[in-house]
């Protein structure tokens, strides 16, 4: 007896250890399962439970950990996905085949899924129901329904609603996973019986503890946050690479890609038409779109059913201000049409530079609808730090919120939370083209500067503007204080150690400037930690808001050298004379400025993005005897021509005025003929066709 063989662990058994192993941060969704299973908590009653996430975010990998936890537990899992547009008919026929023969008819169990074959689909669908409702035999039985890769299933799903559901046991549980499902009115009656679960992102610590569990030291770890950026496709993808390579892995847009080549390949086979391919490619260019939008960098219009099925499919996401594409597949996507169509990609980038630009210029000059904004247009910029650490993703669930008189108290415990678990944090950000990867270190008194001698008298001083970053859950995660620059808050600013350097160092004359046009001090932009990604953002959004609000801008940040390189990245500039040593550090504090009223606007984004042409060029060659691409369709007078010019610059009328000594009305009246002959009908069309001259 003794010479017979132990049974030895089998490769199957050795891999399920593995992945089980490798399973980070979804912690919260594995004990939500258990709840589900048990019908306990927030899942009583709720037989039907949808899962949810963009295309690679882990749901058929958790899917498979959930079967082997229900077979070990004696739970029946069923798999039948709806990974095509079945008919119903077709999905019976697959569902039979995962239950017990005997138990179904014979009929039903050798019918072939012919269409049209109503009769097989009642057959079949009474016999698969018999055999759920009653366990295969044991009513005590418990039996899991899972249907996968549901985003291709509308009919299906609607008859499922209608047909199927309706007619289940409660103890059959459902489990529905896919990157989006539709809102028909047959599964939103089911709303009281449904539970949701999006998975997201997984956090930087998380991808640390997954690198940890695959043999990669901590420089490694940081290579893979910086690639995937918690997406576990990605992550997996890049640690695979890391290990066959090591150090010779760079971090770069080309290596990224590269994981993605054959996934992308995967999900493109899912877009049969090349319409729609062709739009994705324009899409990817685009940081946040809608139709018009689209249009503009497409060249020719988008119909209304084209759009329609875009931003119907999973690889588009609603965002507060239009759709954007699914990160991964647009950042693959943006750099596959750079790689294989060089000169059209760029021709393409610069046109959706130049729209946003016109859009913003339209709102600022015109008091039109803000459909864009200074983030969308600075996502074309060429700095390598703003690259790297602002990744200008559309939407991450926070939001900037006015302080009001109920959000006090949370204020309040923000900054008591912040001063009592101030440390150090490690800010690591990677440029998305070229690799380069910048690294900053934030001591834990460092990263209190921000709120040094801010406290409740100054955020309820009604002259200033404050503002709270809060999260899903309404969590304060970050807080601001702007002061506007007006003859009432002047001479409080004379009297702030952080802002008087900076009205010392004015003239008469530029502080005069300053009372006249919209002006503002941003006195603090602070999150609860800048090693995140997500906070991060939201800093910099805030305060390119700033740049898109105020015509002159200015601000200290403390005297650390990731504050000093983060106002400089989006292109503050020192203000001779104006420093202080308010932040109590050994070295001063400089103020910095942004000055953007009249022409300035213009010629701040032409400095940042590199690739709009400098407007007055574009005036002169469009205006100008001999003219240039953008001709107008009758010829300006030379008076015209002057004020076509001046317009282009970003003078408003009045500066116009002031500038030929004219009349306002006259102006008005050249301006009307302007538009007029150049067959448009405000400003920012009329940049639209001088910019492309």
């Amino acid at each position: 007896m003794n010479d017979i063989p132990k049974r030895t662990r089998t490769w199957g058994e050795n891999l399920d250890d593995w992945e089980r192993r490798l399973i980070v941060g979804r912690e919260k969704e594995q004990n939500d399962f258990h709840h589900f299973l048990n019908g306990s908590g927030g899942f009583a009653h709720k037989p039907l439970l949808r899962v949810t996430g963009p295309a690679g975010i882990g749901k058929t990998f958790l899917l498979k950990l959930w079967r082997r936890e229900a077979k070990e537990r004696g739970i029946v899992w069923l798999d039948a996905d709806a990974s095509v547009r079945m008919k119903p008919v077709e999905w019976l026929t697959a569902l039979a085949k995962e239950l017990p023969s005997a138990k179904l008819p014979a009929e039903a169990s050798d019918a072939a899924p012919e269409a049209g074959s109503g009769s097989r689909e009642s057959s079949l669908l009474e016999a698969c129901l018999h055999a759920l409702n009653n366990g295969g035999g044991d009513a005590s039985t418990r039996i899991v329904l899972c249907l996968d890769a549901c985003d291709g299933a509308g009919r299906l799903e609607q008859w499922l609603g209608s047909a199927f559901f309706p007619r289940l046991g409660m103890h059959v549980k459902v489990v529905m996973a896919g990157r989006a499902f539709s809102h028909r009115q047959s599964l939103a009656e089911w709303g009281h019986l449904t539970a949701t679960m999006p998975l997201g992102r997984l956090s930087e610590r998380e991808v640390s503890r997954y690198a940890a569990r695959c043999g990669l030291d901590a420089e490694m770890a940081q290579r893979l946050w910086l690639a995937s950026k918690g997406h576990p496709l990605t992550m997996a993808l890049a640690a695979e690479a890391i290990r066959e390579r090591g150090d010779r892995w760079p971090y770069d847009a080309a290596a990224h890609a590269e994981l993605f080549e054959q996934v992308v390949e995967d999900w493109l086979r899912e877009i049969p038409d090349e319409e729609m391919r062709e739009l994705l490619s324009y899409a990817s260019v685009l940081r946040v779109f809608n139709r018009e939008s689209l249009a503009a960098v497409y060249g020719k219009a988008v119909s209304s059913t084209a759009f329609e099925r875009l931003i119907g499919s999973w690889y588009a996401e609603r965002t507060a201000t239009g759709w954007a594409l699914q990160p991964q597949l647009k950042e693959a996507l943006e750099w596959r049409f750079k790689r294989r169509e060089p000169v059209r990609y760029g021709e393409v980038r610069k046109r959706a530079a130049s729209y946003v630009l016109c859009r913003l210029y339209e709102a600022r000059h015109a008091a039109g609808a803000m459909d864009a904004s200074m983030t969308d247009l600075l996502y074309y910029a060429e700095h390598p730090i703003l690259k790297a650490h602002f990744h200008m993703r559309a939407d991450e669930g926070y939001r900037w919120v006015p302080l009001d008189a109920s959000r006090v108290a949370r204020a309040a415990a923000y900054l008591d939370r912040r001063r009592t678990e101030a440390g150090t944090q490690q800010i690591v950000c990677g440029h998305p083209e070229n690799g380069e990867v910048f690294r900053y270190e934030l001591s834990g008194e460092e990263s209190l500067l921000r709120i040094r001698d801010i406290g409740l008298r100054e955020l309820q001083d009604r002259r200033s503007i404050v503002k709270l970053l809060v999260g899903e859950t309404e969590e304060v995660l970050g807080l601001a204080v702007i002061w506007p620059i007006t003859p009432h808050t002047v001479a409080k600013l004379r009297e702030d150690r952080y802002t008087a350097s900076y009205l010392r160092a004015q003239r008469p004359e530029t502080l005069k400037q300053l009372l006249q046009n919209k002006s503002a001090f941003i006195r603090t932009i602070d999150i609860a930690n800048m090693a995140d990604d997500g906070l991060r953002h939201q800093s910099f959004g805030l305060m390119l808001d700033c740049l898109y609000e105020f015509d002159i801008i200015a601000a200290s940040p403390p005297p650390v050298k990731f504050y000093e390189d983060s106002h400089r990245s989006v292109g503050f500039e020192p203000v001779s004379g104006a420093v202080h040593d308010a932040y109590g550090a050994a070295k001063w504090a400089q103020v910095y400025e942004l000055q953007l009223q009249g022409s300035g606007f213009l010629d701040y984004a032409v400095r940042m993005l590199q690739g709009v042409e400098q407007p007055q060029a574009a005036a002169e060659r469009s205006v100008g005897a001999g003219g240039g691409i953008a001709k107008p369709e009758e010829p300006l007078t030379e008076r015209e021509a002057e004020i076509a010019g001046l317009m282009a610059e970003g003078r408003t009328n009045a500066e116009i005025a002031a500038e030929v000594y004219l009349s306002i009305v006259t102006v008005k009246k050249h301006v009307g003929a302007i538009y007029r002959k150049y067959g448009v009908t405000n400003r920012a069309q009329l940049m639209a066709k001088l910019l492309k001259g």
